[in-house]
């Protein structure tokens, strides 16, 4: 196994050995990062907390791949099933509602694990985010929804014409910051550049976060997405939207992969037959561009440690393996 998977970075020896640890998992979607927390959690003791936009949401179990409590195999999860999909839920209240399970899991002697896909969540989880009065929910899922359909260029391309002193200096390729800028001069009509605001990361709280990222073959997991939409569909996928419908979505949970296209597809004309067939194919590319957009946003990341996860390594042989290197390199023995 350690002659087929790249050697962990050796920054990773380097992580602070006296503070308590958190371990991160990030990722594309389908790349089997909850089968690996599971596999870790059970050698080191730990409880997982799920890093996902979507599954905080009820009912929003088939389309989201939520793990069931069959598949948790008595592994502590958190961050599922948080708020009704009726309800507007963001990186705030993710970040709030984290760093508590993160306190409760060290005080039970126990080691956090975060996992998932969204990376407003982990960013905002890891640095921190702005704790200031001006704040507005609606203006922030704005902007964060035009992030998902435009793409954090077309935002920073906005935020140099607002303010290219800001500009200048600002991470562009921080989708967090970017969004923060334009929040701040959407509600106040100031220039980011004049407001100073304070952040605190997991660092800044006493944390020492460990990440790992997951690379798969590209291919593979591509195909891997081409299944689990199959199997989606087979689960009953229309009817859990169905449901939702009725009982009502936020506006960020009906633009989620998966149920957009399927109530696009209820509420157009012709066959539904032929309607939901094309939804299928259409989430299935939708499934596949959010893949390459989230290998994009944490290739871009600082401090993260990919390793490569071959594909015919089952998830307990891959985990053993990760697992070895996280025991010495933190001192988790």
């Amino acid at each position: 196994m350690a002659q087929d998977i790249p050697e962990f970075s050796p920054e990773l020896l380097k992580q602070n050995k006296t503070h308590p640890k958190v371990i991160f998992i990030v990722g594309p979607t389908a790349c089997g990062k909850s089968a690996l927390a599971i596999e870790l959690a059970k050698r080191m003791k730990g409880e997982i907390i799920s890093a996902d936009s979507m599954q905080v949401y009820q009912g929003m179990n088939i389309g989201t791949a939520k793990i069931s409590a069959e598949e948790q195999q008595g592994v502590p999860h958190f961050g599922i099933d948080l708020v009704p999909a009726s309800q507007p839920f963001n990186a705030y209240d993710f970040r709030k509602y984290a760093i508590e399970k993160i306190k409760e899991i060290h005080a039970r002697g126990n080691t956090p694990f975060v996992t998932g896909g969204s990376g407003l969540y982990v960013r905002g989880l890891l640095e921190g985010l702005p704790e200031v009065s001006m704040q507005n929910e609606a203006v922030r899922e704005h902007f964060e929804h035009r992030l998902e359909t435009e793409g954090l260029e077309a935002l920073a391309r906005e935020l140099e014409k607002l303010d290219p002193d800001f500009y200048a200096k600002v991470d562009k390729q921080n989708p967090v910051r970017v969004i923060r800028a334009l929040e701040i001069h959407s509600i106040t009509g100031q220039k980011p550049s004049t407001v100073r605001e304070k952040r605190e990361g997991l660092e800044e709280l006493g944390f020492a976060p460990v990440v790992l990222g997951i690379d798969r073959d590209r291919d593979w997991l591509y195909e891997k997405i081409n299944e689990r939409v199959e199997l989606m569909f087979q689960r009953g996928l229309v009817e859990e939207v169905e449901i939702l419908i009725t009982s009502g979505m936020s506006k960020t949970a009906a633009q989620a992969v998966g149920y957009k296209e399927v109530v696009e597809a209820l509420e157009a004309e012709g066959d539904l037959h032929d309607n939901l067939d094309a939804a299928k194919d259409k989430i299935k590319q939708a499934s596949r561009n959010l893949a390459k957009r989230q290998w994009t946003w944490f290739k871009r990341e600082r401090g993260i440690h990919w390793v490569f996860w071959p594909h015919d390594a089952p998830p307990e042989v891959f985990a053993q393996y990760v697992a070895s290197h996280l025991k010495y390199a933190n001192s988790l023995d």
